[in-house]
């Protein structure tokens, strides 16, 4: 017999950190100040800057360039919206 073993994605207690950042206009005071230059870029600069508080915020101290892996099983659609991929977060994308 065949067991499917469901695999869930969590928000943890990032999702307080994401919604005190929409709160408080975190995202477009830094849209607005840092506009996004490059069009190769996916995410606006307040997007990324928010995915670093998050990534600040954790237990597990990680580098940017392993934010991908960070993010693997986090439920980063709830968190940061539909349009938000983890392989936007690069190394091109940071700077």
């Amino acid at each position: 017999m065949n067991s499917i073993r469901p695999h869930f994605l969590s928000t943890d207690h990032y999702g307080l950190v994401v919604s005190t950042c929409r709160h408080l206009g975190i995202e477009e005071f830094i849209d607005n100040r840092l506009p996004k230059l490059s069009n190769n870029q996916k995410l606006s600069n307040g997007q990324l800057f928010v995915s670093m508080l998050v990534n600040a915020m954790s237990y597990v101290s990680k580098p940017m360039y392993l934010s991908p892996t960070f993010f693997r099983n986090v439920d980063v659609k709830t968190l940061f919206g539909e349009n938000f991929d983890v392989s936007y977060l690069n190394d091109d994308a940071f700077g």
